[in-house]
């Protein structure tokens, strides 16, 4: 399965979980293939998925910060990152 397919399942997940909506971010698939996710119109960060795992990288840097092998893990990081945001 490609970064495409993986970012799309990744779109998917976190566009249909509630608490990720009710809290105002969306995420949207980017022409690079990863994963953006803003709110209120503003960045917060992109997920990229190559070599069999998610980078995160937030808004501003030129590097990532985080690494994790599974939707669901990426799911949880990006929860957990945006509780603190």
């Amino acid at each position: 399965m490609g970064g495409n397919d993986q970012s799309h399942h990744l779109n998917t997940a976190l566009s249909c979980n509630d608490d990720f909506a009710a809290r105002g971010f969306v995420a949207d698939c980017g022409p690079t293939g990863g994963v953006a996710i803003s709110r209120g119109g503003h960045a917060r960060g992109v997920w990229h998925y190559t070599n069999g795992s998610f980078y995160w990288t937030p808004a501003g840097n030129s590097a990532p910060v985080a690494r994790v092998r599974s939707v669901r893990e990426t799911v949880e990081h990006t929860m957990n990152y945006i509780a603190t945001a």
